[in-house]
């Protein structure tokens, strides 16, 4: 599979959502607590009724990118790092 940013502003962008998602591991549920979107937006982008975000594209491409990130950020429950108290 090619890169998940590129994928995702290809034709059916709900599926390639949906994939980018199953790679990193992470839920519907899951990608809003951690960016904070809302789930009627993510379940629009998974529907393929919209395109996801640039800011949606980038976060998946990081994560998918960077396994130790995903690993660190799966491990705190998918909360927001900056989020945590000290």
């Amino acid at each position: 599979m090619g890169d998940v940013k590129e994928k995702l502003t290809a034709h059916g962008a709900g599926q390639d959502f949906r994939t980018a998602l199953s790679r990193v591991g992470m839920t519907q549920t899951e990608f809003c607590r951690f960016t904070q979107t809302s789930y009627n937006t993510a379940q629009s982008w998974a529907k393929g009724r919209t395109a996801p975000s640039g800011a949606a594209m980038t976060v998946l491409a990081i994560l998918d990118k960077s396994r130790h990130l995903a690993d660190a950020c799966r491990a705190n429950g998918w909360e927001p790092l900056w989020r945590k108290n000290p």
